[in-house]
C-alpha cells in the first residue's frame, strides 16, 4: 500500500534500518560476548549489566533486534536477553522461532507463557517479564523455568 501511495522504499528503509549510533553495535557485541547456550544448543542466553551501557553509552532503547541475534543459529530455539535495570530489577526478553530448527520440525517453545511465571506475558514467539533480584538470579531462575519446557 505504502509503494502503490509513492512511498520511497530506499529512503523509508534508510530511515529505519540505517540511522543506528555505533553505540548500538557496542551493546550489541557486549551481548553476544555474554552468548551462552543451554538445552543442547536449543536456548541462547545472554545477560547486559548496567556496566555494560554506562561503558558503551549505549541507551536500552537501542536494544532492539538483540534478543533475536542468536535466533540465526540453525538449532536455536529460544533467544532470553537479560538487562540490569537497576542493582535489583531484570528486564527479560525472550523470543522463539515460528520454526524451531529450521527446515526440521521442532516443538515451538511458547515463550508467552514463560513470561507468565515471572509476571509479564506477550506471544507464543516474543515476550517479556521483569525480575526482582541481580542478573545471575534472574539467569538461573529463568533458566530453570526454560528447561522445564524446552524439548
Amino acid at each position: 500500500d505504502l509503494l502503490a501511495a509513492g512511498v520511497d522504499k530506499i529512503r523509508l528503509y534508510a530511515l529505519i534500518e540505517e540511522t543506528s549510533r555505533p553505540q548500538r553495535l557496542a551493546i550489541q557485541a557486549r551481548a553476544l560476548t555474554s552468548l551462552t547456550w543451554h538445552c543442547q544448543g536449543r536456548v541462547a542466553m545472554m545477560e547486559l549489566t548496567a556496566k555494560d551501557f554506562a561503558e558503551t553509552g549505549a541507551k536500552t532503547s537501542e536494544l532492539y533486534g538483540t534478543v533475536n541475534l542468536p535466533l540465526a543459529v540453525a538449532q536455536a530455539h529460544v533467544g532470553c536477553l537479560l538487562t540490569e535495570v537497576t542493582s535489583s530489577l531484570v528486564k527479560i526478553s525472550l523470543r522463539s522461532k515460528t520454526l524451531p530448527g529450521g527446515i526440521e520440525a521442532a516443538p515451538l517453545t511458547d515463550v508467552a507463557t514463560l513470561a507468565e511465571r515471572f509476571g509479564g506475558g506477550g506471544h507464543i514467539h516474543a515476550a517479556g517479564a521483569k525480575f526482582t533480584g541481580t542478573v545471575a538470579e534472574a539467569s538461573a531462575a529463568i533458566l530453570e523455568a526454560i528447561e522445564a519446557c524446552v524439548v
